[in-house]
C-alpha cells in the first residue's frame, strides 16, 4: 500500500498496539464465553415491553455518531471503504428505527406504518444484512484506497450521495417488507413464535456475517480492524441465538438484543478514545510548538539586545578613533604618529565587533530583566505541572526529590522556568525510543555547601554519546535530526547569568542527569528567608 501523509495517524490506518489486540482478545473471548446462555436460549421469560424501545434506541444512537465519526475520518483519508463502511452503521441506524416502529406491541398490537405480523421479522433480517455487506465492502476496497481515493473537491458530493442512497435503501426495503410483504416467505406464525422459513434466512445472514469475519481476520491492518472483528463476533452471536430461539421474548431474544447493544457500542467507544488520544497528542504537539516559538523569539531578542550592546562599545570607539585621527590629520603639522595610532586602534576595535559574531552564545548573558527571590521547588513543581500533558501522552513516570527548607534564590523566574522546561522537555524526547523499560524523569533539590541550590534532572533514556558531551552546551550543537542546537547554550548562559553552573553527566545504567546550581549568599542577606518544599 503506498504511504500517504495521513498513514499511521488517523484511526482507519492507524497500527493495533499489543494492548488493544490483547483487550480486543478478551473481549472476544467472553462474547463467545457468554454463548452459554444459547443452552438456555428457548426459556420463556416475562414480556418486557419497554425493552425493545431503550435497546432500540440505544443502538440507533449509537450507530448514528459511529457513522459521523467514520464520515469524519473520510473527509481525511477520503477513501471509499471508509464512506462504504459509514454509510453500513448510517444503514443499521435508520433501519433499526424503523425496525423499533413496526415492531407488534411496542405502539400498536401490529406495529406502526401499516406493519403486519411479518413486517418486523423482515426488517430484522433486512438490518441483519446490511452492516455484513457493508463491512465486505469495506474490507474488499480498503485494500485498493490510496488508489481510490475521492478528489478533494469530491468528498461532500460522494458524502450527500451516500445518505441518498442509504435512505432510498432503507425506505425501499421499509416499503417491501410492509406492502410488499405478500411477496416475502412467511417468518413468523403468531406474534411470539417463529416459522421454519425463518431459519433459513438467518442462516442466510449468518453466513455473510462469517464471510465478513474471515475477511477482517486475514486482511485486518488498523486499529478499525481490530475492533469491527470484535464488533462482527457479537453480531454473529446476535443472529445465532435469535435462530435457536425461535420465538420472542425468551432468554435468547434478550441475549440477542444485548449483543446487538455490544456491536453498535464497541467500535463507538474505539473511536471516541483513539479520537481523544489524537487530539491530546495534537494538543501536545500545539503546546510544544508555541514554547518553542516563545522560546526562538525570546532567544532572538535576547540576541538582539546583546549584539546591540557589545557591539555599541567597538563602534563607539571606532568612532572616537576616527574623530582623533582626524584632529591630527587636520594640525598645520599633522602628528602622524599620534593620527597612526588612532587608526591602530580602529583596527582593533573593528576585531573586537568581528569576534561578537563569533562567540554569539556569550551575548545571551546580559540578563537585564528583574529579578526576584523565588522557590526553586516550586518552579520545578510548577514546570512539572505545564508538561503534565506530554508526560501522559508519552507515559513518562515522574519522581520528586524536593528538599525541606530551601533557601530562597534572586533570581529571573521567566528565565529559570525556561531552563527546566527546556531539560525536562530534551528528556522526554530521549525517552520516547524507550520501549522496553519504564520511561522515568526524576526531579530532586537540595542544598550544596559553598555552591547554592543544587537542581537535578534525571532520565532513563537513550543517553547522549560520549563524543559528544564536549559539544552539547556549544550554540548551534544538536544531535537531534530537528533539534536547533541553540536551547542548552540559552540554558548554560543563563545559569551563568545568575552565577550558577550547568553541567551534565552519564548515568551508570541508562539516560543522563543535567544539574545545575544557583548561589544564595554574597549581597543577598535580605533574602534570608526559607522556602519549604511545596
Amino acid at each position: 500500500m503506498a504511504a500517504t501523509d495521513q498513514d499511521g495517524i488517523v484511526l482507519v490506518d492507524l497500527p493495533a498496539g499489543q494492548t488493544q489486540r490483547r483487550m480486543a482478545f478478551a473481549i472476544a473471548l467472553a462474547l463467545l464465553g457468554s454463548a452459554v446462555v444459547a443452552a438456555f436460549a428457548s426459556v420463556q421469560l416475562r414480556q418486557v415491553e419497554a425493552f425493545i424501545p431503550i435497546s432500540q434506541t440505544f443502538i440507533f444512537v449509537n450507530d448514528f455518531i459511529t457513522s459521523v465519526l467514520l464520515i469524519s475520518q473520510f473527509v481525511i483519508v477520503r477513501w471509499s471503504a471508509i464512506l462504504v463502511l459509514a454509510s453500513g452503521y448510517l444503514f443499521t441506524a435508520l433501519l433499526d428505527i424503523t425496525h423499533l416502529l413496526t415492531f407488534p406491541g411496542t405502539f400498536t398490537p401490529t406495529g406502526l406504518l401499516g406493519a403486519d405480523l411479518q413486517t418486523a421479522g423482515w426488517l430484522y433480517e433486512f438490518w441483519h444484512c446490511g452492516f455484513p455487506i457493508a463491512v465486505i465492502s469495506y474490507v474488499a476496497l480498503k485494500t485498493q484506497a490510496p488508489e481510490t481515493r475521492v478528489p478533494h473537491t469530491s468528498t461532500r458530493t460522494a458524502i450527500a450521495r451516500s445518505v441518498a442512497v442509504v435512505i432510498a435503501m432503507v425506505l425501499g426495503l421499509s416499503w417491501l417488507a410492509t406492502v410488499g410483504d405478500q411477496y416475502l416467505p412467511t417468518l413468523f406464525l403468531n406474534r411470539i413464535r417463529q416459522a421454519p422459513a425463518a431459519a433459513y434466512v438467518s442462516g442466510l445472514v449468518l453466513l455473510l456475517s462469517a464471510v465478513a469475519l474471515l475477511m477482517l481476520w486475514f486482511r485486518r491492518r488498523s486499529v478499525l480492524d481490530l475492533w469491527l472483528m470484535v464488533a462482527m463476533c457479537a453480531w454473529s452471536l446476535d443472529i445465532i441465538i435469535q435462530t435457536l430461539v425461535g420465538s420472542r421474548f425468551t432468554l435468547g431474544f434478550y441475549a440477542s438484543r444485548v449483543y446487538a447493544v455490544v456491536t453498535a457500542t464497541v467500535v463507538l467507544i474505539v473511536l471516541l478514545w483513539e479520537t481523544m488520544t489524537l487530539y491530546t497528542r495534537l494538543a501536545v504537539s500545539v503546546f510544544a510548538q508555541r514554547r518553542e516559538r516563545e522560546s526562538r523569539m525570546m532567544s532572538m531578542e535576547a540576541l538582539a539586545a546583546s549584539i546591540a550592546h557589545e557591539v555599541k562599545q567597538p563602534l563607539g570607539g571606532v568612532v572616537s578613533s576616527a574623530n582623533a585621527a582626524l584632529r591630527w590629520l587636520d594640525r598645520p603639522v599633522p602628528d602622524l604618529h599620534q593620527a597612526q595610532a588612532a587608526l591602530q586602534r580602529i583596527v582593533s576595535d573593528g576585531h573586537r565587533a568581528a569576534r561578537v559574531l563569533d562567540d554569539v552564545w556569550s551575548l545571551f548573558r546580559a540578563g537585564n530583566q528583574e529579578k526576584a527571590p523565588i522557590s526553586i521547588n516550586a518552579l520545578i513543581l510548577e514546570v512539572l505541572e505545564l508538561a503534565s500533558i506530554q508526560f501522559r501522552s508519552e507515559g513518562v513516570i515522574v519522581l520528586t526529590e524536593l528538599a525541606a527548607d530551601l533557601p530562597m534564590v534572586f533570581a529571573n523566574k521567566g528565565q529559570l522556568q525556561e531552563v527546566i522546561l527546556n531539560l525536562v522537555t530534551n528528556a522526554v524526547e530521549a525517552m520516547k525510543p524507550i520501549t522496553h523499560r519504564p520511561r522515568v524523569l526524576k526531579a530532586s533539590s537540595t542544598l550544596v555547601s559553598g555552591q547554592g541550590v543544587l537542581t537535578v534532572i534525571e532520565d532513563s533514556g537513550t543517553g547522549i554519546d560520549p563524543k559528544n558531551f564536549e559539544g552539547i552546551f556549544d550554540a548551534f550543537f544538536t544531535t537531534k535530526p530537528t533539534g536547533t542546537g541553540i536551547g542548552l547554550a540559552i540554558c548554560r548562559s543563563v545559569i551563568e547569568a545568575h552565577a550558577g553552573r550547568l553541567w551534565a553527566t552519564s548515568k551508570e545504567s541508562e539516560g543522563v542527569i543535567f544539574q545545575f546550581t544557583i548561589p544564595v549568599d554574597g549581597d543577598r542577606d535580605s533574602f534570608s528567608m526559607r522556602a519549604g518544599a511545596s
